[in-house]
């Protein structure tokens, strides 16, 4: 036990120490999440699983909030390849889809009232590149450090401020303020914090985005944006957790990170196992073979068409299907009819 009190003293900036469980939970989370990171960098084909890891995470913020989209329907739509006209679950899936990429793209500005009012849809105009302002509500509402500011900080939380969805938005990212807790920790009560306040019920799905975003802002994890949003499929959020203690919500927040990173490891080895069968399969024959093209295609693409075949590789339509079937058995097509046809690993 006093090996654990001193380990929390030294990633803890006071002397109030948190619960076994939640420091538990830490050291477990911050394992898998940077076990995750690693692996990504150094894989090689880090553009294709963030492109895949959009679609799943879009995917799982949906089954969150009560929607199930078929994965096919989604990309079939972002593509414009749907041959009716979408759900209104599969177009909302889409604007989620554009509003991750969009934060891909951007950097910790994103971090404040109107960066995530742009994300979501409500603002015309992104904030300028720079560093994430400051947030504080009410001037000095956290005045102490650490595992006890997170307490505080809910402790004010509860008492219901927030007047507006600005304000709401503004007191759920205060808690990036909190001197000398961990980014992970940070991001586990921000995503808490996004659930108790809701600032924007219709974007309930930015929350889990903002945490993705201070992880990557904090250095914690650098290789795309965590899908955080895969363990909420897997795991929902259980209806007691409103009514629990803050240790224990943060204990679920941080399960919640651990079995998104264990989840897209298994996805890693999974396209990896993919990226070799199909790079023997593309191996051999004459010398302007583009198999090995497509293979690199098709790893670095969430979906394969003959235009993006045919464009990514500068030949032709027909050329395309021709590789395509050389591919039998590696790649497979998800649309099931005869024009406008998509395959994927």
């Amino acid at each position: 036990m006093a090996t654990n009190t001193f380990r929390s003293r030294d990633v803890f900036e006071d002397d109030v120490s948190p619960p076994e469980a939640v420091f538990g939970a830490l050291a477990r989370a911050g394992d898998r999440v940077s076990r995750l990171d690693e692996r990504v960098r150094a894989c090689g084909f880090s553009e294709g699983w963030n492109a895949r890891a959009e679609v799943r995470a879009v995917l799982g913020a949906m089954a969150s909030d009560g929607a199930l989209v078929h994965p096919e329907d989604l990309i079939l739509h972002d593509l414009g390849a749907d041959t009716r006209p979408p759900e209104a679950s599969v177009a909302q899936a889409r604007h989620l889809l554009h509003a991750r990429r969009k934060a891909r793209r951007a950097g910790p500005e994103l971090l404040s009232w109107g960066g995530l009012a742009w994300l979501g849809g409500l603002a015309r105009n992104a904030p300028p590149p720079g560093g994430r302002p400051t947030t504080r509500i009410e001037g000095s509402r956290v005045v102490i450090h650490g595992y006890a500011a997170l307490a505080a900080f809910f402790e004010a939380l509860s008492k219901g401020n927030s007047d507006s969805p600005r304000a709401g938005v503004e007191d759920c990212l205060a808690v990036l303020d909190v001197v000398g807790a961990p980014p992970l920790l940070q991001a586990a009560a921000l995503a808490e914090a996004w659930r108790v306040v809701d600032p924007l019920p219709r974007q309930r799905a930015l929350g889990p985005l903002a945490a993705a975003l201070w992880l990557r802002a904090t250095g914690q994890f650098t290789a795309g944006l965590f899908p955080l949003e895969v363990a909420l499929r897997r795991r929902p959020i259980p209806g007691r957790l409103a009514w629990a203690p803050i240790e224990e919500r943060l204990v679920f927040w941080l399960g919640q990170f651990e079995l998104a990173a264990e989840l897209e490891l298994e996805e890693l080895i999974r396209l990896g196992h993919q990226k070799a069968l199909i790079e023997r399969k593309a191996a051999g024959g004459r010398r302007n073979n583009r198999g090995p093209d497509l293979a690199r295609l098709a790893v670095a693409s969430p979906v394969l068409t003959t235009e993006l075949i045919a464009r990514g590789l500068s030949i032709t339509p027909q050329a395309s299907l021709q590789l395509v079937k050389r591919m039998d058995g590696v790649l497979h097509e998800i649309t099931g009819r005869s024009r406008y046809r998509v395959w994927r690993l």
